[in-house]
C-alpha cells in the first residue's frame, strides 16, 4: 500500500516539475521592426557590415531566405537575428531581435543597432514623405 503511494506521489511530482518549467520558459524574442526603400540583399549586406563592425560572427547568414545569425562572444553573451523581407515596392521589412544569455532582449536594447543600420539605408518613401510634409 505504501508502495502505491510513493508511486503517485512521485508521479504528481514530477507532473509539477514538468509544469513549473513550462510556466517559466519565456518567449520568444520581441523584434525591432522597420521599413526601408531597399532590397532585402542591400539590407543584408549592411547589416552584415554593421554587425562585423561592432565585432559579431556571423554563424548563419541566407540570402534567399533573407535571415542572418550573428554571435558577441563577450560575457554574457549576444546572438542576434537579422530578417530582410520585401514587402513589395522596392521596400524591405527588416527585423532585428536577440537573447542575451539566454534571455530575450528587450527591443528598446536594439535601437543603436537599428539606428546605425538606419542611416546606411535609404527611409521608407512613407517615411520619407511624411517627413517632406513635417513642419
Amino acid at each position: 500500500m505504501m508502495r502505491r503511494w510513493r508511486g503517485r506521489l512521485a508521479a504528481w511530482g514530477f507532473v509539477a516539475l514538468a509544469l513549473a518549467g513550462c510556466a517559466a520558459h519565456p518567449g520568444g524574442p520581441e523584434p525591432r521592426v522597420l521599413v526601408v526603400a531597399a532590397a532585402p540583399e542591400r539590407v543584408m549586406a549592411e547589416g552584415l557590415q554593421v554587425l562585423i563592425g561592432r565585432g559579431f560572427v556571423i554563424r548563419h547568414a541566407d540570402l534567399d531566405l533573407g535571415r542572418l545569425e550573428a554571435v558577441l562572444a563577450t560575457w554574457p553573451g549576444y546572438r542576434l537575428r537579422l530578417e530582410a523581407l520585401a514587402v513589395g515596392d522596392g521596400t524591405t521589412r527588416l527585423s532585428l531581435s536577440g537573447y542575451r544569455d539566454h534571455r530575450p532582449l528587450v527591443p528598446e536594447s536594439l535601437y543603436a543597432l537599428l539606428v546605425e543600420l538606419q542611416a546606411r539605408l535609404p527611409a521608407s518613401p512613407e517615411r520619407a514623405h511624411r517627413a517632406v510634409d513635417a513642419p
